[in-house]
């Protein structure tokens, strides 16, 4: 049977796009909230009867939570929104590959990024 699950959450930073002629080359900030949906077979269940643990979810973006990204992530990165639902969506992946992954990434309530194993 396969399981699917979802949570969200979201974080607050400042960033700035790179090689972008408008407003958003300046520094600005943003309350992003991310939406992870995770779909497995159970017999991926670990013995507490959990597909992946949601706590462990959320850490693939906290790390991100009041900080400038351009600074995090070196200031030659343009760090879009697109650029950030990947980097969220490939920790996700790291160590649970036989999981699937879609990761919605908002920078406002009607602008969004996704990406995933399925859309």
């Amino acid at each position: 049977m396969i399981l699917t699950l979802k949570t969200e959450g979201h974080f607050d930073s400042a960033h700035h796009l790179l090689n972008y002629k408008g407003r958003c080359s300046q520094p600005h900030g943003h309350r992003w909230r991310v939406v992870v949906f995770v779909r497995g077979d159970d017999k991926y269940l670990d013995k507490s009867n959990i597909l992946r643990d949601f706590n462990s979810i959320k850490a693939c973006w906290e790390c991100f939570d009041h900080i400038d990204l351009n600074e995090y992530f070196g200031n030659d990165e343009s760090t879009s929104a697109e650029f950030l639902v990947r980097k969220i969506y490939n920790s996700l992946r790291i160590h649970h590959t036989p999981l699937q992954y879609k990761v919605q990434l908002y920078e406002s309530p009607e602008s969004y990024a996704e990406c995933g194993d399925w859309i």
